[in-house]
């Protein structure tokens, strides 16, 4: 992680063991906000609250899943409507 010294490393607070009624509520809050809406807007909203919030830990996971959806969704438009052959290694404008 960092070889700072134990006292500079923040702590984190795992809130299921130190408050668990609250963090069950928490879990219950974000599956009620989460009903009805579109996933990928689900996911943008938690990519701009993670912005907002400054960690860049949870920007970079959500970050990466949803690219790793996006590149999954352009090998399936490439082989089902381009050339057949996926688009995974291929250099762009030469296929």
């Amino acid at each position: 992680m960092t070889n700072a010294p134990e006292i500079f490393r923040p702590s984190r607070v795992d809130f299921a063991v130190s408050a668990p009624r609250a963090f069950k509520a928490l879990i219950s809050f974000d599956a009620a906000a989460r009903d009805g809406l579109d996933p990928a807007l689900v996911e943008l909203v938690q990519i701009r609250a993670s912005q907002l919030n400054g960690c860049a830990y949870c920007g970079s996971v959500r970050e990466l899943r949803l690219w790793l959806k996006v590149r999954m969704l352009l090998v399936i438009f490439d082989v089902i409507l381009g050339s057949g052959r996926p688009v995974v290694g291929r250099v762009a404008g030469t296929g």
